[in-house]
């Protein structure tokens, strides 16, 4: 079977052909299946239900540098919970109320809900391998290495659905059996017109 990205670019194809044609040489079409299928699909990818991204399968580490700068994934939408926000509050010491007072918020706040920490926000989206569909070069060990840069660039509100957008921008040879990879990671969030996050960060993997 196609995978389901290429199914739905056959299906909105068809729809286009079948409506800008001339009459006469039109096929019969339930036009409006294929546009209820298109819609729902349309619907699924932007709520984060259908990826439209192709799986991206990079088996060496001299193919990984022929992605260099190049976009590599699109990450999976994740939504941005209260008890996430209150768990990394514990685990972070951060307990100001704009993140953790629900009932403040809603008097006090500008944005009347609670928001997510900036950090939280680029712990869930910094790792491509978390939360991409990409199989990366096997490694024995992985590890941060850092990051070079890290801008939070607007808010998350609780209920909010972010992701990540992941660039490859550099992979340097450390020594005979490990790199450090540089990835460039833009956040962003359901409906927004602007990214959420701006974050280089590095890791170091090994053979």
């Amino acid at each position: 079977m196609l995978p389901l990205a290429t199914r739905v670019r056959r299906v909105s194809s068809q729809l286009r052909r079948t409506e800008t044609a001339p009459h006469a040489f039109r096929k019969p079409t339930n036009h409006g299946i294929v546009r209820k299928l298109a819609m729902w699909l349309q619907h699924h990818t932007e709520s984060g239900g259908v990826s439209m991204t192709e799986k991206v399968s990079i088996k060496t580490v001299a193919e990984l540098k022929t992605w260099v700068g190049k976009e590599v994934a699109v990450g999976n939408w994740i939504t941005v919970t209260q008890p996430m926000i209150d768990k990394f509050a514990e685990a972070s010491g951060d307990f100001q109320w704009i993140h953790v007072d629900v009932e403040r918020c809603k008097t006090e706040s500008p944005f009347k809900t609670t928001i997510a920490h900036g950090n939280l926000t680029f712990c869930l989206l910094s790792s491509i391998a978390r939360n991409a569909d990409v199989d990366l070069p096997p490694s024995k060990m992985s590890v941060n290495y850092g990051s070079n840069k890290i801008r939070y660039t607007g808010i998350v509100p609780v209920g909010s659905k972010i992701r990540g957008r992941y660039k490859l921008l550099e992979v340097k040879d450390v020594d005979d059996k490990t790199v450090l990879v540089s990835w460039g990671v833009t956040g962003e969030i359901e409906g927004g017109q602007k990214p959420v996050l701006i974050a280089e960060t590095l890791s170091r993997r090994s053979a």
